[in-house]
Protein backbone atom coordinates (compact mmCIF):
# COMPACT_ATOMS: atom_id res chain seq x y z
CA UNK A 1 0.00 0.00 0.00
CA UNK A 2 2.64 2.69 0.92
CA UNK A 3 3.64 1.57 -2.83
CA UNK A 4 0.78 2.86 -4.20
CA UNK A 5 1.06 5.63 -2.31
CA UNK A 6 3.71 7.25 -3.77
CA UNK A 7 2.63 7.96 -7.51
CA UNK A 8 4.88 10.83 -7.82
CA UNK A 9 8.32 8.80 -7.32
CA UNK A 10 7.18 5.19 -7.72
CA UNK A 11 6.30 4.72 -11.58
CA UNK A 12 5.46 2.24 -13.95
CA UNK A 13 4.88 4.12 -16.79
CA UNK A 14 9.12 4.11 -18.05
CA UNK A 15 8.71 0.37 -17.61
CA UNK A 16 5.92 0.26 -20.34
CA UNK A 17 7.34 2.36 -22.55
CA UNK A 18 10.34 0.54 -22.30
CA UNK A 19 8.64 -2.98 -22.79
CA UNK A 20 6.62 -1.47 -25.56
CA UNK A 21 9.11 -0.59 -27.90
CA UNK A 22 11.16 -3.72 -27.53
CA UNK A 23 7.95 -5.63 -27.94
CA UNK A 24 6.96 -4.40 -31.33
CA UNK A 25 10.51 -3.12 -32.83
CA UNK A 26 8.23 0.93 -32.47
CA UNK A 27 10.03 3.15 -34.01
CA UNK A 28 12.62 6.16 -32.48
CA UNK A 29 10.39 8.88 -33.89
CA UNK A 30 7.19 7.31 -32.21
CA UNK A 31 8.71 6.60 -28.92
CA UNK A 32 9.67 10.54 -28.97
CA UNK A 33 5.83 11.29 -28.82
CA UNK A 34 5.47 8.51 -26.43
CA UNK A 35 8.12 9.45 -23.96
CA UNK A 36 6.91 13.36 -24.20
CA UNK A 37 5.44 14.08 -20.63
CA UNK A 38 5.28 10.83 -20.06
CA UNK A 39 5.14 11.43 -16.27
CA UNK A 40 2.70 14.31 -16.57
CA UNK A 41 5.02 16.70 -14.57
CA UNK A 42 3.86 19.46 -17.02
CA UNK A 43 -0.02 19.04 -16.53
CA UNK A 44 -2.81 16.69 -17.67
CA UNK A 45 -2.02 15.89 -21.22
CA UNK A 46 0.82 13.59 -23.56
CA UNK A 47 -0.03 10.74 -25.35
CA UNK A 48 0.11 8.17 -22.81
CA UNK A 49 -1.00 10.07 -20.31
CA UNK A 50 -4.32 10.82 -22.56
CA UNK A 51 -4.71 7.17 -23.52
CA UNK A 52 -4.67 5.74 -20.25
CA UNK A 53 -7.26 8.56 -19.32
CA UNK A 54 -9.29 7.54 -21.92
CA UNK A 55 -8.69 3.73 -21.57
CA UNK A 56 -10.19 3.95 -18.17
CA UNK A 57 -13.44 6.09 -18.71
CA UNK A 58 -14.20 3.93 -21.91
CA UNK A 59 -13.59 0.71 -19.62
CA UNK A 60 -15.23 1.37 -16.69
CA UNK A 61 -19.11 0.48 -16.42
CA UNK A 62 -21.63 2.05 -18.49
CA UNK A 63 -22.42 2.08 -21.93
CA UNK A 64 -19.36 1.47 -24.21
CA UNK A 65 -18.67 -1.34 -21.58
CA UNK A 66 -22.05 -2.90 -22.06
CA UNK A 67 -21.64 -2.66 -25.42
CA UNK A 68 -18.55 -4.56 -25.08
CA UNK A 69 -20.05 -7.06 -22.59
CA UNK A 70 -23.01 -7.40 -25.46
CA UNK A 71 -20.03 -8.20 -28.37
CA UNK A 72 -18.57 -10.84 -26.49
CA UNK A 73 -21.24 -12.52 -24.96
CA UNK A 74 -22.97 -12.71 -28.92
CA UNK A 75 -19.81 -15.08 -29.64
CA UNK A 76 -20.17 -17.04 -26.57
CA UNK A 77 -23.22 -18.04 -27.85
CA UNK A 78 -22.15 -19.06 -31.43
CA UNK A 79 -19.36 -20.45 -29.34
CA UNK A 80 -22.03 -23.03 -27.27
CA UNK A 81 -24.15 -23.33 -30.73
CA UNK A 82 -21.24 -25.05 -32.29
CA UNK A 83 -20.88 -27.53 -29.31
CA UNK A 84 -22.22 -30.92 -30.08
CA UNK A 85 -25.31 -31.63 -27.96
CA UNK A 86 -25.96 -35.00 -29.03
CA UNK A 87 -26.33 -38.14 -26.58
CA UNK A 88 -23.14 -39.46 -27.42
CA UNK A 89 -21.93 -35.76 -26.51
CA UNK A 90 -18.67 -34.23 -28.27
CA UNK A 91 -14.59 -34.69 -26.84
CA UNK A 92 -12.28 -31.85 -26.83
CA UNK A 93 -9.38 -30.42 -25.41
CA UNK A 94 -10.55 -28.16 -23.27
CA UNK A 95 -7.76 -25.60 -23.46
CA UNK A 96 -7.96 -24.97 -27.17
CA UNK A 97 -11.54 -24.79 -27.15
CA UNK A 98 -11.77 -22.29 -24.10
CA UNK A 99 -8.25 -19.90 -26.09
CA UNK A 100 -10.40 -19.95 -29.24
CA UNK A 101 -13.98 -18.92 -27.52
CA UNK A 102 -12.16 -15.71 -25.47
CA UNK A 103 -9.20 -14.92 -28.22
CA UNK A 104 -12.68 -14.30 -31.14
CA UNK A 105 -14.89 -13.18 -27.84
CA UNK A 106 -12.52 -10.23 -26.69
CA UNK A 107 -11.66 -9.07 -29.98
CA UNK A 108 -14.43 -9.24 -31.48
CA UNK A 109 -15.53 -6.51 -28.51
CA UNK A 110 -12.74 -4.75 -28.96
CA UNK A 111 -12.64 -4.03 -32.85
CA UNK A 112 -16.51 -4.39 -33.80
CA UNK A 113 -18.12 -5.72 -36.73
CA UNK A 114 -14.51 -5.50 -38.79
CA UNK A 115 -12.73 -7.73 -36.30
CA UNK A 116 -9.18 -8.47 -37.95
CA UNK A 117 -9.43 -11.47 -36.04
CA UNK A 118 -12.47 -12.77 -38.44
CA UNK A 119 -11.13 -11.17 -41.59
CA UNK A 120 -8.20 -13.28 -41.66
CA UNK A 121 -8.52 -16.65 -39.92
CA UNK A 122 -5.10 -17.59 -39.47
CA UNK A 123 -4.46 -14.62 -37.15
CA UNK A 124 -5.67 -16.32 -34.06
CA UNK A 125 -2.35 -18.46 -34.41
CA UNK A 126 -0.34 -15.78 -35.23
CA UNK A 127 -1.15 -13.87 -32.16
CA UNK A 128 -0.33 -17.09 -29.73
CA UNK A 129 3.06 -17.71 -31.92
CA UNK A 130 3.71 -13.63 -30.98
CA UNK A 131 3.37 -14.28 -27.18
CA UNK A 132 4.70 -17.47 -26.46
CA UNK A 133 8.31 -15.28 -28.06
CA UNK A 134 7.49 -12.37 -25.89
CA UNK A 135 10.24 -12.98 -23.39
CA UNK A 136 12.91 -14.01 -26.30
CA UNK A 137 11.52 -10.64 -27.79
CA UNK A 138 11.76 -8.56 -25.02
CA UNK A 139 15.57 -9.41 -24.40
CA UNK A 140 15.64 -7.77 -27.82
CA UNK A 141 19.11 -10.26 -29.14
CA UNK A 142 18.70 -10.93 -32.99
CA UNK A 143 14.97 -11.93 -32.60
CA UNK A 144 14.56 -13.27 -36.20
CA UNK A 145 17.60 -15.40 -35.34
CA UNK A 146 16.07 -17.01 -31.71
CA UNK A 147 12.44 -16.22 -32.33
CA UNK A 148 11.16 -16.28 -35.96
CA UNK A 149 8.15 -17.47 -35.74
CA UNK A 150 7.42 -14.80 -33.03
CA UNK A 151 8.50 -11.84 -35.08
CA UNK A 152 6.62 -13.51 -38.27
CA UNK A 153 3.44 -13.78 -35.89
CA UNK A 154 4.45 -9.81 -34.82
CA UNK A 155 4.23 -8.44 -38.72
CA UNK A 156 1.34 -10.46 -39.49
CA UNK A 157 -0.54 -8.90 -36.23
CA UNK A 158 0.77 -5.67 -37.56
CA UNK A 159 -0.34 -5.84 -41.21
CA UNK A 160 -4.23 -6.88 -40.27
CA UNK A 161 -4.04 -4.19 -37.69
CA UNK A 162 -2.50 -1.87 -40.32
CA UNK A 163 -4.99 -2.97 -42.83
CA UNK A 164 -8.27 -2.47 -40.22
CA UNK A 165 -7.22 0.85 -39.39
CA UNK A 166 -6.75 1.66 -43.04
CA UNK A 167 -10.03 0.97 -43.88
CA UNK A 168 -11.94 2.68 -40.61
CA UNK A 169 -12.65 -0.39 -38.33
CA UNK A 170 -12.14 1.59 -35.92
CA UNK A 171 -14.89 3.59 -36.16
CA UNK A 172 -17.23 0.60 -35.75
CA UNK A 173 -15.12 -0.56 -32.77
CA UNK A 174 -14.91 -0.25 -28.99
CA UNK A 175 -14.88 3.18 -27.42
CA UNK A 176 -11.13 2.02 -26.45
CA UNK A 177 -9.99 1.22 -29.97
CA UNK A 178 -11.80 4.62 -30.92
CA UNK A 179 -10.23 6.75 -28.10
CA UNK A 180 -6.34 5.22 -28.66
CA UNK A 181 -6.87 6.01 -32.34
CA UNK A 182 -8.05 9.41 -31.97
CA UNK A 183 -5.90 10.21 -29.30
CA UNK A 184 -2.81 8.96 -31.16
CA UNK A 185 -3.59 11.35 -34.45
CA UNK A 186 -4.24 13.97 -32.71
CA UNK A 187 -0.14 13.51 -31.45
CA UNK A 188 1.06 13.07 -34.75
CA UNK A 189 1.26 9.14 -35.21
CA UNK A 190 1.09 8.14 -38.86
CA UNK A 191 -1.56 4.98 -39.43
CA UNK A 192 1.41 2.58 -39.42
CA UNK A 193 2.75 3.67 -35.83
CA UNK A 194 -0.79 3.27 -34.61
CA UNK A 195 -1.28 0.19 -35.58
CA UNK A 196 2.69 -1.54 -34.50
CA UNK A 197 1.24 0.18 -30.99
CA UNK A 198 -1.57 -1.71 -31.33
CA UNK A 199 -0.26 -4.78 -31.60
CA UNK A 200 1.14 -4.84 -27.85
CA UNK A 201 -2.65 -3.65 -26.76
CA UNK A 202 -3.23 -7.19 -28.07
CA UNK A 203 -1.26 -8.98 -25.76
CA UNK A 204 -3.47 -6.87 -22.44
CA UNK A 205 -6.49 -8.07 -24.26
CA UNK A 206 -6.17 -11.85 -24.47
CA UNK A 207 -3.29 -13.34 -22.77
CA UNK A 208 -5.14 -13.75 -19.41
CA UNK A 209 -8.68 -14.27 -20.24
CA UNK A 210 -7.87 -17.66 -21.59
CA UNK A 211 -6.38 -19.55 -18.85
CA UNK A 212 -8.38 -17.88 -15.99
CA UNK A 213 -11.31 -19.09 -17.70
CA UNK A 214 -9.92 -22.52 -18.22
CA UNK A 215 -9.01 -22.97 -14.48
CA UNK A 216 -11.84 -21.67 -12.83
CA UNK A 217 -14.41 -24.41 -14.94
CA UNK A 218 -11.28 -27.03 -14.09
CA UNK A 219 -12.19 -25.94 -10.24
CA UNK A 220 -15.84 -26.11 -10.59
CA UNK A 221 -16.50 -29.55 -12.71
CA UNK A 222 -13.97 -31.20 -10.91
CA UNK A 223 -15.95 -30.51 -7.83
CA UNK A 224 -19.62 -31.66 -8.34
CA UNK A 225 -21.07 -30.35 -5.19
CA UNK A 226 -19.97 -26.77 -6.11
CA UNK A 227 -20.70 -27.30 -9.61
CA UNK A 228 -24.22 -28.23 -8.33
CA UNK A 229 -24.36 -25.23 -6.06
CA UNK A 230 -23.33 -22.59 -8.56
CA UNK A 231 -25.99 -23.82 -10.80
CA UNK A 232 -28.42 -23.64 -8.29
CA UNK A 233 -26.99 -20.40 -7.63
CA UNK A 234 -27.44 -18.82 -11.28
CA UNK A 235 -30.69 -20.45 -11.79
CA UNK A 236 -31.83 -18.54 -8.80
CA UNK A 237 -30.03 -14.89 -9.65
CA UNK A 238 -32.59 -15.62 -13.20
CA UNK A 239 -35.74 -13.66 -13.56
CA UNK A 240 -38.96 -15.42 -15.36
CA UNK A 241 -39.60 -13.35 -18.02
CA UNK A 242 -42.16 -13.83 -21.00
CA UNK A 243 -42.93 -16.97 -22.83
CA UNK A 244 -40.29 -17.89 -25.91
CA UNK A 245 -41.73 -21.28 -28.25
CA UNK A 246 -44.61 -21.76 -25.63
CA UNK A 247 -42.00 -22.00 -22.83
CA UNK A 248 -41.21 -19.76 -19.99
CA UNK A 249 -37.68 -18.44 -20.42
CA UNK A 250 -35.47 -17.11 -17.85
CA UNK A 251 -32.95 -13.94 -18.14
CA UNK A 252 -29.81 -13.00 -16.97
CA UNK A 253 -27.53 -9.77 -16.94
CA UNK A 254 -24.50 -11.32 -17.84
CA UNK A 255 -22.72 -7.72 -16.12
CA UNK A 256 -24.61 -8.67 -12.91
CA UNK A 257 -23.18 -12.19 -12.29
CA UNK A 258 -20.40 -10.70 -10.11
CA UNK A 259 -23.10 -9.41 -7.45
CA UNK A 260 -25.81 -12.01 -8.13
CA UNK A 261 -23.59 -15.20 -8.11
CA UNK A 262 -21.43 -14.65 -5.15
CA UNK A 263 -20.04 -18.20 -5.02
CA UNK A 264 -19.15 -18.60 -8.72
CA UNK A 265 -17.74 -14.77 -7.92
CA UNK A 266 -15.57 -15.90 -5.06
CA UNK A 267 -14.57 -18.91 -7.27
CA UNK A 268 -13.53 -16.83 -9.59
CA UNK A 269 -11.42 -14.44 -7.15
CA UNK A 270 -9.65 -17.70 -5.41
CA UNK A 271 -8.81 -18.76 -8.98
CA UNK A 272 -6.81 -15.81 -9.38
CA UNK A 273 -5.46 -15.70 -6.02
CA UNK A 274 -3.76 -19.29 -6.40
CA UNK A 275 -2.68 -18.54 -9.99
CA UNK A 276 -1.61 -15.08 -10.22
CA UNK A 277 2.04 -15.29 -11.37
CA UNK A 278 2.38 -11.21 -12.28
CA UNK A 279 4.58 -9.16 -10.43
CA UNK A 280 3.84 -5.06 -9.84
CA UNK A 281 6.61 -3.25 -10.90
CA UNK A 282 7.70 0.43 -9.99
CA UNK A 283 10.74 2.81 -11.34
CA UNK A 284 11.68 4.65 -8.65
CA UNK A 285 11.83 8.42 -10.01
CA UNK A 286 13.89 9.75 -6.70
CA UNK A 287 15.09 8.59 -3.41
CA UNK A 288 11.78 7.39 -1.47
CA UNK A 289 11.37 6.44 1.90
CA UNK A 290 8.22 4.10 2.36
CA UNK A 291 6.69 3.40 5.63
CA UNK A 292 9.45 5.70 7.43
CA UNK A 293 12.22 2.88 7.20
CA UNK A 294 12.69 1.64 4.09
CA UNK A 295 14.78 3.99 1.64
CA UNK A 296 14.31 2.81 -2.20
CA UNK A 297 17.30 4.64 -4.36
CA UNK A 298 16.76 6.32 -7.37
CA UNK A 299 16.55 4.22 -10.47
CA UNK A 300 16.23 1.38 -8.76
CA UNK A 301 13.55 -1.08 -9.60
CA UNK A 302 11.02 -2.65 -7.27
CA UNK A 303 8.69 -5.39 -7.75
CA UNK A 304 5.89 -7.23 -5.70
CA UNK A 305 5.53 -10.56 -6.38
CA UNK A 306 1.52 -11.26 -6.09
CA UNK A 307 2.29 -15.14 -6.05
CA UNK A 308 4.03 -14.64 -2.48
CA UNK A 309 1.60 -12.26 -1.15
CA UNK A 310 -1.06 -14.27 -2.13
CA UNK A 311 0.42 -17.47 -0.26
CA UNK A 312 0.87 -15.46 2.58
CA UNK A 313 -0.85 -17.34 5.61
CA UNK A 314 -0.65 -14.36 7.98
CA UNK A 315 -3.16 -12.67 5.56
CA UNK A 316 -5.31 -15.51 3.66
CA UNK A 317 -4.86 -17.66 6.80
CA UNK A 318 -3.61 -21.16 7.36
CA UNK A 319 -5.16 -22.58 4.89
CA UNK A 320 -3.52 -19.95 2.50
CA UNK A 321 -2.04 -22.49 0.13
CA UNK A 322 -5.43 -24.23 -0.62
CA UNK A 323 -7.99 -24.02 -2.77
CA UNK A 324 -11.27 -22.53 -1.25
CA UNK A 325 -14.33 -21.37 -3.29
CA UNK A 326 -15.80 -20.03 -0.42
CA UNK A 327 -12.62 -17.83 0.88
CA UNK A 328 -13.78 -14.62 -0.92
CA UNK A 329 -17.77 -14.48 0.17
CA UNK A 330 -18.46 -11.90 2.36
CA UNK A 331 -17.17 -12.08 5.74
CA UNK A 332 -19.19 -11.33 8.81
CA UNK A 333 -16.24 -9.94 11.41
CA UNK A 334 -18.63 -10.62 14.70
CA UNK A 335 -18.10 -14.28 14.02
CA UNK A 336 -14.49 -13.66 13.99
CA UNK A 337 -13.26 -14.16 10.62
CA UNK A 338 -10.19 -12.81 9.56
CA UNK A 339 -10.19 -9.64 7.28
CA UNK A 340 -8.37 -9.28 4.34
CA UNK A 341 -5.50 -6.18 3.76
CA UNK A 342 -7.32 -4.17 0.89
CA UNK A 343 -3.97 -4.55 -0.79
CA UNK A 344 -3.63 -8.23 -0.29
CA UNK A 345 -5.19 -9.01 -3.73
CA UNK A 346 -2.88 -8.32 -6.47
CA UNK A 347 -4.12 -9.91 -9.09
CA UNK A 348 -4.88 -6.79 -10.99
CA UNK A 349 -2.54 -4.85 -9.79
CA UNK A 350 -2.76 -1.62 -7.86
CA UNK A 351 -3.53 2.02 -7.44
CA UNK A 352 -2.65 4.03 -10.19
CA UNK A 353 -1.79 1.15 -12.43
CA UNK A 354 -5.09 -1.05 -11.85
CA UNK A 355 -6.01 -2.63 -14.81
CA UNK A 356 -8.49 -0.87 -16.71
CA UNK A 357 -9.95 -3.73 -18.31
CA UNK A 358 -10.83 -5.79 -14.75
CA UNK A 359 -14.21 -4.93 -15.10
CA UNK A 360 -14.65 -6.66 -19.12
CA UNK A 361 -12.29 -9.36 -18.16
CA UNK A 362 -14.40 -10.71 -15.08
CA UNK A 363 -17.54 -10.20 -17.02
CA UNK A 364 -16.56 -11.80 -19.99
CA UNK A 365 -14.94 -14.92 -17.76
CA UNK A 366 -18.11 -15.01 -15.56
CA UNK A 367 -20.96 -15.16 -18.49
CA UNK A 368 -19.29 -18.15 -20.27
CA UNK A 369 -18.75 -20.04 -17.41
CA UNK A 370 -22.21 -19.25 -16.38
CA UNK A 371 -23.46 -20.14 -19.68
CA UNK A 372 -21.60 -23.69 -20.11
CA UNK A 373 -22.74 -24.50 -16.89
CA UNK A 374 -26.15 -23.76 -16.98
CA UNK A 375 -26.44 -25.89 -20.70
CA UNK A 376 -23.21 -28.69 -20.60
CA UNK A 377 -22.36 -31.45 -18.15
CA UNK A 378 -18.35 -31.98 -18.77
CA UNK A 379 -16.35 -35.35 -17.41
CA UNK A 380 -12.58 -35.57 -17.89
CA UNK A 381 -11.93 -38.57 -20.62
CA UNK A 382 -8.91 -39.76 -17.62
CA UNK A 383 -11.90 -40.64 -15.46
CA UNK A 384 -10.27 -38.43 -12.72
CA UNK A 385 -9.47 -34.22 -13.16
CA UNK A 386 -6.15 -34.24 -12.48
CA UNK A 387 -4.76 -30.32 -12.61
CA UNK A 388 -2.18 -30.06 -15.51
CA UNK A 389 1.50 -28.21 -14.41
CA UNK A 390 1.21 -24.35 -15.36
CA UNK A 391 3.14 -23.90 -18.02
CA UNK A 392 5.73 -21.46 -16.59
CA UNK A 393 7.67 -20.31 -20.45
CA UNK A 394 6.23 -16.79 -21.07
CA UNK A 395 6.84 -13.86 -18.82
CA UNK A 396 4.01 -12.39 -19.59
CA UNK A 397 0.65 -13.52 -18.28
CA UNK A 398 -0.67 -13.13 -15.20
CA UNK A 399 -2.35 -16.34 -14.38
CA UNK A 400 0.14 -19.30 -16.13
CA UNK A 401 -2.23 -21.36 -18.69
CA UNK A 402 -1.72 -25.11 -18.67
CA UNK A 403 1.41 -26.93 -19.88
CA UNK A 404 -0.61 -30.07 -21.14
CA UNK A 405 -4.77 -29.79 -22.32
CA UNK A 406 -7.01 -31.67 -20.90
CA UNK A 407 -9.30 -33.96 -22.89
CA UNK A 408 -13.22 -33.67 -21.75
CA UNK A 409 -16.19 -35.15 -23.06
CA UNK A 410 -19.35 -32.81 -22.84
CA UNK A 411 -22.91 -33.52 -23.34
CA UNK A 412 -26.24 -31.52 -23.23
CA UNK A 413 -27.66 -31.28 -20.04
CA UNK A 414 -30.77 -33.39 -19.73
CA UNK A 415 -32.20 -31.83 -16.85
CA UNK A 416 -31.99 -27.98 -17.92
CA UNK A 417 -35.14 -26.47 -17.75
CA UNK A 418 -36.81 -23.97 -19.70
CA UNK A 419 -35.92 -24.79 -22.80
CA UNK A 420 -34.37 -20.57 -23.71
CA UNK A 421 -32.25 -18.54 -21.35
CA UNK A 422 -32.04 -15.05 -22.30
CA UNK A 423 -28.38 -13.87 -21.76
CA UNK A 424 -28.38 -9.37 -21.42
CA UNK A 425 -25.66 -7.47 -21.34
CA UNK A 426 -26.61 -4.56 -18.41
CA UNK A 427 -28.54 -1.55 -19.87
CA UNK A 428 -27.95 -2.52 -23.49
CA UNK A 429 -31.64 -2.69 -25.60
CA UNK A 430 -30.15 -5.96 -27.81
CA UNK A 431 -30.41 -9.03 -26.08
CA UNK A 432 -29.95 -12.78 -27.29
CA UNK A 433 -31.67 -16.23 -26.44
CA UNK A 434 -29.68 -19.14 -25.81
CA UNK A 435 -31.57 -22.40 -26.84
CA UNK A 436 -30.99 -25.18 -24.76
Amino acid sequence: MAVQRNTKTLSFVPLEAVITERLVRASKRSMAIVWENLYGEQGDWGLIVEVNKATHAAMTPGPDLSRMSYASTRKFFEALDGLDGSEAGQVMDLYTWVRHTMTMAGTEAMYGPQNPFTAHPGLEDSFWAFERATTKLLVDIAPSVFAPKGVNGREKLFEALDEYIQKNGHESGSGVIKARCRISKKYGLSREEISRFEVASTIGLLVNTSPTTFWTMFHIFSNPALLDEIRQEIDSAASPTGPVECKISRRLDVTQIKETCPLLYSTFQEVLRVGSFSASARVVMKDTLINDQYLLKKDSIVQMPSAVIHADSVVWGPNAAGFDPRRFLKRDARKGDQKQHPGAFRTFGGGVSLCPGRHFATASILSIVAMFAMRYDMVSLSGNWVAPEPDVSSIVPGILPPRTDIKVRITKRKDFEPSHWIFHAGDSMSSSAISA
